[in-house]
């Protein structure tokens, strides 16, 4: 954890499991193992959407690192080079969307 954050450290990565009731979830652990959250199936959700959740969840903070990068971006790049500052935005965002997705 650093100065910015006071959340677990990333990565966060998912595994599946099953609850003391036997619902099946997602257990959301950080690198060291620690258990940052169990997320249930959704009622009435299909697979695939309970799955995309419980990415997007564990890609949290890859995307706040994200975000901190584009907002910080200006103070880093030349004015005179917007080509590029917007070629590394797209990067950072790009980074960002596959592991909030894949």
């Amino acid at each position: 954890m650093n100065k910015q954050t006071k959340h677990s450290p990333a990565p966060w990565g998912q595994e599946a499991t099953m609850s003391s009731d036997y619902t099946f979830i997602r257990r959301i652990s950080d690198d060291e193992g620690r258990v940052i959250a169990n997320v249930r199936y959704a009622q009435g959700a299909e697979q695939e959407e309970n799955l995309a959740n419980a990415r997007l969840i564990a890609a949290a903070p890859e995307l706040l690192e994200a975000l901190r990068k584009v907002a910080n971006c200006s103070r880093y790049t030349d004015p005179s080079d917007t080509e590029y500052a917007l070629d590394q935005l797209r990067e950072i965002a790009r980074e960002a969307i596959a592991k909030a997705t894949a």
